[in-house]
């Protein structure tokens, strides 16, 4: 058996150790990312049930939890179901998954798949008259859930919509 130099034996034993120390440090990483996520989850049910126990049943979604709270709303339709909904952002259409009709939505842009790519926001029912692609429009009503096939599909039936001058956030973090 040929036998190390004492050069190759401190340099195992630096190789080994800094193996501890990475695997160590991972795991507080993972423990520091977990906290964080917990924290996260926290806040998130905290705002839900404000949201959810609001007294007058109207549901304002903010600029700050735009997507946060669209989500719920998703997630947890049976607890929105009778509210009313007051939103903000862009106007525009998108082509219906189901059928390829033309779909009106109030959104704002949002983190996707690459980057800023996503949106999030509600498929519209209304009688009314639409306004231009890109208006920032503010519109109140009630949401709808409709399941076709593999697909389920969030409406706002809409009750009241104006065009604002004043716009905020198009693009949103959560």
């Amino acid at each position: 058996m040929k036998r190390r130099t004492l050069f190759q034996r401190a340099f195992i034993m630096s190789l080994f150790f800094s193996v501890i120390m990475l695997v160590g440090c991972g795991k507080e990483e993972a423990a520091e990312t977990e906290l964080v996520i917990n924290q996260s989850q926290l806040q998130l049910q905290t705002r839900s049930a404000e949201i959810k126990t609001n007294t007058n049943d109207i549901v304002e979604i903010e600029e700050r939890l735009f997507m946060t709270q669209i989500s719920d709303i998703y997630y947890n339709f049976d607890e929105y179901a009778e509210k009313t909904i007051k939103v903000e952002g862009l106007y525009g259409k998108e082509e219906s998954m189901i059928d390829g009709s033309a779909l009106n939505t109030v959104f704002r842009y949002g983190p996707g798949c690459c980057g800023n790519d996503g949106w999030g926001g509600f498929y519209l029912i209304y009688d009314g008259e639409y306004p231009e692609l890109d208006d920032w429009i503010a519109v109140t009503g009630t949401v709808e859930m409709e399941h076709s096939g593999q697909y389920t599909m969030m409406y706002l039936r809409v009750s009241s919509l104006e065009v604002r001058e004043e716009r905020g956030a198009e693009y949103v973090e959560r």
